[in-house]
């Protein structure tokens, strides 16, 4: 029941850093939101609203990369709230590193 609770809280908390969500599911930001708390509780192995640094090792690596940075009272453990906080603040760590090139325009038509 207490780790509900913590889970409820952190997406309470989540929904509160990220103003511009909207219940729309084509809107980008609730689909990100969406992915980020699936992986979220996919790598919180024991379901209890906080990943270690092993759980984000093996679910989440950007958040295992950043670990320390994101467990800013070093707790050894991070919660849903504190990784958007992070991505929050530092947007360009979660662009992918190389992103896709954009399409190109077809070819015309030979003469």
């Amino acid at each position: 029941m207490k780790a509900r609770i913590v889970s409820m809280s952190a997406v309470v908390a989540l929904f509160a850093l990220t103003a511009s969500v909207r219940a729309d599911d084509a809107d980008p930001s609730n689909q990100r939101l969406q992915r980020l708390m699936a992986r979220f509780h996919k790598a919180d192995v024991n379901g209890d609203g906080q990943l270690t640094r092993e759980e984000a090792r093996g679910g989440m690596p950007l958040v295992y990369q950043h670990f320390s940075e994101i467990d800013t009272d070093n707790r050894g453990y991070v919660t849903l709230a504190q990784i958007a906080s992070y991505l929050e603040a530092h947007p360009q760590a979660a662009r992918p590193r190389n992103p896709a090139p954009p399409p190109s325009a077809p070819a015309p038509p030979a003469q």
